[in-house]
């Protein structure tokens, strides 16, 4: 919103130290109580924080905090609570957010802005007129770093070369032919910088074929590079169903999304126990009945699970997305606004109004009363003085 530090268009702001700092930037983490999160759920973190960045508070008061509570499509991308990410609405911003977001849109495009005919050296992705992009960072062996001048950054270090094999479709030679020209001339090609790929080494030069470019997960079989390109290839799924984070899911396209009640055709649900701990048990229903909602403990899902209690993992959401649970798998209710917040909403009900504008408008009694005791408190204390 105008006037306040961090966000879209934000600009360099001086501290209390003298030192300058943007502070339009965002900082989310990709692992959870020492476990790695699922990659779905780390774009998801980072849009949300992006949502915030664009204007965009959280969906709550009585216009929005209701939004995607109802119908089976799961709460917006900018509920303040914890998401599973598998909701149709989970990765969508809901009205509330849209109109935030156009109204700050509509405010800053022109402060900042512009249409990029360039690449950007520094970003790290390599773009069109660009050999390479290593960031910042001068210790690399292969590529000029942003740092560098320009005419040079970004740009392979001439005297980085190597002997790489050459594309057979793209030079039309064949490997095994022995019309192949001299080795000096026909490999002698400037080396692909590690920046582009995983599969490319510190050395300039390709990863022999069979090394791990892409380490075994719960739900993608392992990469391994091919000796003759710098690209990492894609890793293959494992099949769906598969078993994954602790049991407590399955996979999906290669990805640790669905619960494990779908392998058994069965709904995840919040369980039914009163206590704490509880609120972190795996519970599976029938379809569409909250009431056959049970835990894979309990003689009810027996045939599926054994009777095995399966915790859920750190991190997951609890208490119809209230809280969180811990590494003690304890649910947590979260406070999205602290102690303070709470007590001030509690007072003037500010969910219920966009800003203190508004809220001052709707209760501008209370406004002339304070004004008006202050004014005989202070009367009293010159009468008392004098």
């Amino acid at each position: 919103p105008p006037g306040n530090w961090g966000g879209i268009c934000s600009k360099p702001t001086t501290l209390q130290n003298g030192e300058t700092a943007t502070l339009n930037t965002g900082l989310v983490t990709i692992q959870n109580y020492g476990q790695f999160l699922p990659s779905y759920l780390v774009q998801l973190t980072i849009a949300h924080e992006l949502g915030h960045s664009l204007g965009s508070p959280h969906d709550e008061g009585s216009n929005c905090g209701n939004l995607g509570s109802v119908g089976g499509k799961g709460r917006y991308l900018m509920f303040p609570h914890a998401s599973d990410g598998v909701h149709e609405n989970n990765d969508k911003l809901s009205p509330c957010s849209i109109a935030r977001i156009s109204e700050i849109l509509q405010l800053k495009k022109d402060e900042c802005f512009l249409v990029s005919d360039h690449p950007i050296c520094g970003n790290q992705i390599v773009e069109e007129g660009e050999q390479c992009d290593v960031g910042h960072n001068d210790e690399d062996l292969c590529c000029y770093s942003a740092k560098q001048p320009a005419g040079v950054q970004c740009y392979l270090k001439p005297e980085k070369k190597c002997r790489c094999p050459l594309s057979p479709h793209k030079h039309k030679l064949n490997p095994s032919s022995s019309s192949i020209p001299d080795a000096r001339l026909a490999y002698m090609i400037l080396c692909i910088s590690p920046s582009q790929g995983l599969c490319c080494g510190q050395d300039c030069g390709f990863k022999p074929a069979g090394w791990t470019c892409d380490e075994e997960t719960d739900c993608q079989r392992a990469s391994v590079c091919s000796g003759l390109s710098p690209y990492c290839p894609e890793p293959s799924a494992k099949e769906n169903l598969t078993v994954c984070s602790l049991g407590t899911r399955v996979c999906l396209n290669g990805v640790c999304t669905q619960s494990v009640c779908v392998k058994h055709s069965l709904q995840q649900c919040d369980c039914p126990g009163g206590s704490a701990k509880e609120k972190c048990h795996m519970c599976c229903q029938q379809p569409d009945k909250p009431d056959t909602c049970a835990s894979t403990s309990s003689s009810v899902l027996s045939h599926h699970f054994q009777k095995k209690l399966l915790p859920l993992v750190g991190g997951a959401p609890c208490s119809q997305n209230q809280g969180y649970c811990d590494k003690f798998h304890v649910c947590r209710l979260l406070d999205a606004d602290g102690p303070i917040a709470r007590l001030k909403n509690s007072i003037l009900h500010l969910d219920d109004f966009e800003d203190l504008g508004d809220w001052m408008k709707a209760h501008w009694w209370a406004l002339l009363l304070a004004i008006l005791t202050l004014t005989a408190v202070m009367g009293c204390t010159i009468c008392l003085c004098s």
